[in-house]
């Protein structure tokens, strides 16, 4: 980042900050609320029901939004490839499906940090499996309550012994 950049971003996060001068901490933590529950009330169903059978119909790659935020269009993608995905995996669909994911600088940083922090959320589980050094990212409901993946997601990995 150039110098002048930092710059402006510095003056613009100072220019926001004078909006909260004379915000108490009740005023902070209400306001943190409301943001909650508006991100819960528009958070998007990936796995439409059928009207008919009650039952979820699998998820379609048309049905991708490229507004989506880009933790949901990573579960979207974990929903339509239906297996654990590496890292590696997960960029090439979301560069595929998304063309201006690649405008980021760091595109693949940006994923990791995405990545991360859709972990720690609990929106999906990183996968370590022994003897391997990279992380599979998958679905919470794909993981058994002490951590292991379920059966019939492992044997989408594959595991050289």
């Amino acid at each position: 980042m150039k110098d002048w950049e930092r710059r402006a971003k510095f003056a613009i996060k100072k220019e926001v900050l004078k909006e909260f001068d004379d915000w108490s901490k009740e005023d902070f933590i209400e306001y943190i609320l409301q943001l909650r529950e508006l991100i819960e009330v528009q958070k998007v169903d990936l796995m439409p029901k059928s009207s008919e059978t009650g039952k979820t119909e699998p998820v379609k790659e048309s049905q991708f939004n490229k507004d989506w935020s880009i933790p949901t269009q990573i579960v979207f993608i974990l929903h339509l490839s239906h297996k654990p995905l590496l890292s590696s995996e997960i960029f090439t669909m979301i560069t595929r499906l998304d063309k201006s994911f690649k405008d980021f600088m760091n595109a693949e940083t940006v994923l990791s940090n995405y990545l991360s922090r859709s972990v720690k959320s609990g929106r999906i589980k990183k996968i370590k499996l022994p003897g391997i050094r990279t992380l599979y990212f998958a679905l919470p409901e794909w993981v058994k309550e002490n951590g292991e993946l379920r059966e019939e997601f492992k044997e989408h990995i594959k595991i050289f012994t």
